[in-house]
């Protein structure tokens, strides 16, 4: 409680110091009428971000407010705030030659003058940033969530079995299925996508619902019109557990999971919760296996992979058997299926690219790099002669902002083996 309540100043602290910093800046403008205006319009904005703010602090615990409504609360505050804060921040130096301006003229009215420039350069840069920072959030929120990318990508390897050379593996990722709330529309559209693909087999890697089960609830026929060769497969997300939601009991909890695993089988999937499956094609077979959530601390690891790879009692980690393993999290891989497995492919979501995304291929960056190593796309582990692979699906459903800014459009992944030699 102590904890959450000093989070909440401290944010409530923030919001201020950039409305107050921002106020400084446009009181150094000598026009009176232009200093009214813009003192006006900080204020308006300070008022927007504060009174969202509060709502958030109030409304968040409260799990009976619809998450959309959140989300859209979430985009009021951060627009005035984005706007403002480059201005904030690059026009410190404004306030500062203003303040010393009289007595610096006085001394050196050349380095005044330059230093004068100097701090309106700066001043007009973040005024310009902050108009593209709202450009871009506001693409984010009308086109960028709502544009669907589909991804083609080869998996190429000696390990494929021939049966499943142009085998084709249909991925998607955090549903997150709150933020649409009762609209079907984009998920309809997703479907259709999807299914348009004609893959062999469709995976989802977790996090259908943000904070409970109940979300799916709009989007059941919706969901259960996917259709593969081979059939759906999925494996848990973080949020699918409902911990982000203050549950009364653990009963409680624990039927939120019941439930939507009973829904998931109902339309259709199946789920591979450290289990497998054998999918046999043209004479040949491959494994798919599946972990539930693999957590990173404070969350806690349910994903059992040495368990989730055994058929029929034996271990088939390290067998000669093609494998595909599903498992949200992709820090998974890299600390513990690479260095104990020789899964050739393992699929992932979980990272959202963070929302934010620039360029493709090698030529990519997201602010989730600042947290994950592996954020979005394929990534290659090689471990004597043998060779992991990764994939990050960046998904297409959003946690927080409703948004996905430049690149990180919610994306299908279309993946084809390939057997070389």
């Amino acid at each position: 409680m102590v904890k959450t309540l000093g989070f909440q100043v401290a944010v409530l602290f923030i919001v201020l110091l950039i409305s107050g910093l921002v106020a400084g800046v446009l009181r150094t403008i000598s026009r009176r009428r232009v200093r009214l205006i813009s003192l006006s319009l900080c204020g308006f904005f300070c008022l927007i971000s504060f009174v969202g703010v509060v709502w958030l602090f109030v409304n968040l615990p409260n799990n009976d407010v619809p998450l959309e409504s959140i989300m859209t609360t979430v985009c009021v505050v951060m627009i005035p705030l984005a706007l403002q804060l480059p201005v904030a921040v690059l026009g410190i130096p404004r306030i500062i030659v203003t303040m010393a301006g009289h007595r610096l003229q006085k001394k050196n009215g050349k380095l005044f003058n330059w230093l004068r420039s100097i701090a309106n350069f700066l001043l007009a840069g973040g005024c310009l940033m902050g108009v593209a920072i709202v450009g871009l959030i506001t693409d984010g929120v009308v086109r960028g969530r709502n544009e669907i990318d589909v991804r083609n990508v080869v998996i190429d390897s000696p390990r494929v079995p021939s049966g499943f050379n142009g085998y084709k593996i249909v991925q998607f990722s955090d549903m997150h299925l709150g933020g649409w709330g009762q609209d079907t529309t984009f998920v309809s559209r997703l479907v259709d996508s999807i299914n348009s693909q004609r893959a062999d087999v469709i995976v989802f890697t977790g996090d259908l619902v943000t904070r409970e089960s109940t979300e799916m609830l709009p989007f059941l026929k919706v969901l259960s019109r996917l259709k593969a060769k081979d059939g759906v497969y999925s494996v848990l997300g973080n949020h699918d557990y409902g911990i982000y939601r203050k549950w009364d009991n653990r009963v409680e909890e624990e039927q939120n999971l019941a439930l939507l695993k009973s829904w998931e089988r109902q339309i259709g999937w199946k789920m591979l919760n450290n289990s497998n499956a054998v999918i046999k094609n043209n004479g040949d077979s491959i494994i798919l296996i599946g972990v539930e959530n693999w957590g990173e601390p404070p969350f806690s690891q349910h994903g059992r992979l040495v368990e989730a790879s055994a058929l029929n009692g034996v271990r088939t980690l390290s067998d000669n058997n093609f494998k595909v393993l599903l498992s949200h999290n992709p820090e998974h891989w890299r600390q513990e299926v690479v260095r104990i497995s020789n899964i050739d492919l393992t699929l992932s979501g979980h990272t959202h690219a963070m929302q934010v995304a620039i360029g493709k291929g090698k030529h990519k960056f997201s602010p989730a790099t600042m947290k994950y190593h592996d954020w979005g796309g394929l990534y290659e582990s090689k471990k004597d002669s043998l060779v992991h692979k990764l994939y990050v699906n960046r998904g297409v459903g959003e946690v927080g902002l409703p948004a996905r800014i430049m690149d990180a459009t919610p994306e299908i992944t279309v993946l084809t083996l390939k057997k070389t030699n």
